[in-house]
């Protein structure tokens, strides 16, 4: 369970993002943030609790404006615009990214590819 609660999340609740998920929804993120700090983050469990929940928000929120909230305000033919009140996916990112030891949560990597350093002509 995690330490954050979906008000830690949410504007309406003094949080950083707004959504039209339940409180319900956003536990499951929160939950899932937690899981996974848990796992990258050796020693997690000791943490201090407003360490954790500062985590857990940030991490969480961002998993709902990835996840979740993806409409988009405005769309072309060519073009689409997102506009969302609060943080940006790119602040919530830097956020968590302060918080985390590991700076693994909020950045995906691609391990599994290879990329020359050298250049052939």
């Amino acid at each position: 369970m995690s330490t954050a609660q979906p008000s830690d999340v949410t504007l309406e609740g003094g949080g950083v993002i707004t959504t039209d998920l339940t409180d319900a929804q956003i536990q499951g993120y929160l939950d899932d943030a937690t899981y996974e700090a848990g796992e990258a983050i050796t020693g997690y469990e000791d943490w201090d609790a407003e360490d954790k929940r500062q985590l857990e928000k940030y991490l969480g929120a961002l998993k709902v404006r990835i996840f979740a909230d993806r409409a988009y305000t405005s769309v072309s033919r060519e073009t689409a615009s997102v506009s969302y009140e609060g943080m940006s996916t790119e602040e919530l990112k830097q956020a968590v990214d302060k918080r985390d030891p590991t700076s693994s949560l909020a950045w995906q990597t691609d391990t599994d590819r290879y990329v020359s350093s050298t250049q052939e002509s």
